[in-house]
This record gives C-alpha cells, sequence and structure tokens, in this order.
C-alpha cells in the first residue's frame, strides 16, 4: 500500500504455473485500477514508493514438472506510465522475501536468499540497499546461516530490522549420536544402507533473532532474541516506538529501550502482522493445515490490543491469510489470501470481508 493510502497492489505465487501479474487497486470500493505484467514468474515481494509513483516486484520461482525455474531479481515500474523503469539484482536476488522503499524514497530494501548450491554459501549478504536514484547497490549486510525473513524500514529511516532464523535442519549434531542412535535401532534400514548419507542436526536449540541495522552509522547494533521458532513478519508502529514480530510467538517491543518483548496467546502460528495507523491494535494473520486434504484452521486476521495483549475481535475466512494492512483511517484492513482472492474488512460496521478474485 502506498504511503498516501489510496492504493496498493497484490501478486501471487503458485509453486506449480508461472504468475507474474501485479494488480493495482484503489481502496474505496477495492475496485482495479490497473494491471502490470511483469517478465517476473512468480511475485513474492511488492512495494509501492511513498509518492505513488513507482511499484517494486521482486520474484522468486515456479516449479514446471519436476524443476524449479526462477526469475530472481527486481523489476521497478512507473505506475502512471506502465512503464518498466529497472530490472535490478537478477544474479544476486534469490526469492526476494521481502522489499521496501525507504521513508524518503531514496532508498529501496531487499531480503532474498542465496541461490542453491551444492555447497553452504554462510558469507552470503540477504539484506541490501539500492539507490532509487540509480538503482545501483549501496549497501549489503546480514551474513546468516539461515534465512532472513521479513526486513522493513523503521519509520524515520534510520534503521531496517529483520527476522534472522535458524537454519531449518538445525545445527549439526554431535557425532557421536549417530553411533547412539544405531545402538537404539533408529531407521535401521537408511542406516544400514551405505550408499546414503546421513547427517544429524540438533533442533533444540534454534533462536531466531531481530538484526538491527543503522543506516547512518553502517553498521549492526544489538540484536533482539526471541523465543524458539521461526519469525515470518515485522511491522513498525507509526511513530516508530514499538515493533512487533509474528511467527511462532506473536510480540511488541520497545524499540527505543529494546526492552524485552510482550507475547500475546495467539495460538497458532501467524503468518503476517500491522499496527493500525494510532498504534492501538495490532492485527496478525494466520491460518494452517495440518497435512495436505485435512481442513484448514484457525483462519483470518486477529485484531489485539496492542498494549493490554487483549484479543479485541476475530475476522474469519475460511483459508489463511499471508499479507495484511491498514488503511490510513484505521477502520479498513486488506488482506491477502491463500488463494489469491483480496480481502477487505470494515472492522467497525462488519465482521464479514469483502471478497475480490478478478
Amino acid at each position: 500500500m502506498s504511503s498516501r493510502g489510496d492504493i496498493f497492489a497484490t501478486g501471487a505465487n503458485r509453486h506449480q504455473v508461472a504468475e507474474g501479474d501485479v494488480r493495482v487497486w484503489h481502496l474505496c470500493g477495492g475496485a482495479r485500477v490497473g494491471e502490470i505484467v511483469t517478465d517476473l514468474n512468480s511475485i513474492f515481494g511488492l512495494a509501492i514508493s511513498p509518492d505513488g509513483r513507482f511499484l517494486a516486484a521482486g520474484g522468486g520461482g515456479a516449479v514446471f514438472g519436476l524443476r524449479w525455474e526462477y526469475t530472481g531479481g527486481v523489476e521497478v515500474w512507473n505506475l502512471e506510465e506502465k512503464q518498466r523503469v529497472a530490472r535490478l539484482g537478477e544474479e544476486e536476488l534469490f526469492f526476494v522475501s521481502s522489499i521496501a522503499f525507504s521513508p524518503d524514497g531514496k532508498m529501496l530494501l531487499t531480503s532474498s536468499l542465496p541461490k542453491p548450491s551444492k555447497q553452504p554459501r554462510n558469507d552470503y549478504k540477504h539484506v541490501r540497499l539500492w539507490r532509487t536514484s540509480d538503482f545501483k547497490k549501496a549497501s549489503a549486510f546480514g551474513e546468516h546461516e539461515g534465512d532472513i525473513a521479513k526486513a522493513c524500514f523503521s519509520p524515520d529511516g534510520q534503521f531496517v530490522v529483520f527476522a534472522a532464523n535458524p537454519p531449518r535442519v538445525g545445527i549439526r549434531a554431535p557425532a557421536s549420536l549417530l553411533a547412539t542412535l544405531r545402538r537404539k535401532s533408529f531407521l535401521p534400514a537408511l542406516l544400514r544402507n551405505r550408499r546414503v548419507r546421513v547427517q544429524l542436526h540438533d533442533v533444540s536449540s534454534m533462536t531466531p533473532f531481530i538484526r538491527i541495522w543503522n543506516t547512518v552509522s553502517r553498521r549492526e547494533e544489538l540484536q533482539l532474541e526471541l523465543p524458539k521458532g521461526r519469525v515470518t513478519g515485522l511491522a513498525f508502529s507509526r511513530d516508530g516506538r514499538k515493533l512487533a514480530s509474528c511467527g511462532s510467538s506473536l510480540m511488541t517491543w520497545d524499540f527505543e529501550a529494546r526492552k524485552a518483548p510482550t507475547e500475546f496467546a495467539q495460538g497458532s502460528p501467524s503468518s503476517c502482522v500491522a499496527f493500525s495507523p494510532d498504534g492501538r491494535i495490532l492485527a496478525s494473520g494466520a491460518g494452517y493445515q495440518l497435512e495436505p486434504g485435512s481442513p484448514y484452521e484457525d483462519c483470518g486476521v486477529k485484531l489485539w490490543d496492542s498494549k493490554g495483549g487483549r484479543l479485541i475481535a476475530y475476522l474469519q475466512h475460511e483459508k489463511p491469510v499471508h499479507s495484511l494492512a491498514f488503511s490510513p483511517d484505521g477502520l479498513t484492513i486488506v488482506a491477502g489470501g491463500e488463494l489469491g482472492e483480496l480481502l477487505m474488512w470494515n472492522i467497525e460496521s462488519s465482521s464479514s470481508p469483502v471478497v475480490r478474485n478478478d
């Protein structure tokens, strides 16, 4: 959504089909006002510049047959003229997990994964800043052996915060553990097969962090440690005093004091989070499926008292919600659903969303 709040953009990624179209909508009534056809085969991140003139779309990949085909990098488009003005990071950005313009519009922020390789790249810089004057790389940071999830600017543009998740397979377990498990008949058929290389990993000590990069001093500051699990989203309050993180845990932080967070009793993991413009309400989007074919559970958007942690309302939907934002007046929530549907709730008048699929 643009900072003016009058337009927002949607895109989709579907693993089994290419879908590089971006739709632009007007907040009033949810009418579609335009469409951009990119050269990306999936859309993994979107951002509109503060002045509403430009749109940046981050690419990823799709599965064709049994083979991944990806179109990494970022495309930047002039929204009024519907013309592409830049293509950047094609060789550096693989699955752009988040993208954002700085509050003054002078920088573009991306977080991404490295291209797959046989040897892990622990020196890969997951987070990059690009100048919007010429769309050249200004700086890169965020080395991490796991993955970097969502990254965002603080409202004053002085900080970039990003979630550093542990490796999904955990850290290497002690070598003695293999012998112990062999004696206990752990996966005996697999372990007897000498052609199979078995690696064991310890997932009991997986701790995610929120890392903080000072854009003025160009160095990293004290990181914030979370409970075990993963972080999937971050959001600042408009005044920059509070930071929210979601994922395995839903929390708010006193960002100015870097104090311990307040944890919300969310029940199940959340995928996205946003503050209302006045900072009084925290919205989290969620939904999950225990296994393919089973019913979806806990789907929709939950509204919380951001100060006390009390659940105010539950805006239910039949499928998971993966992205959300408040309108500038705080009365409307716009969300993206599992099947590409656009959801709009008026949180004062109705708990039933307006659903758009066109």
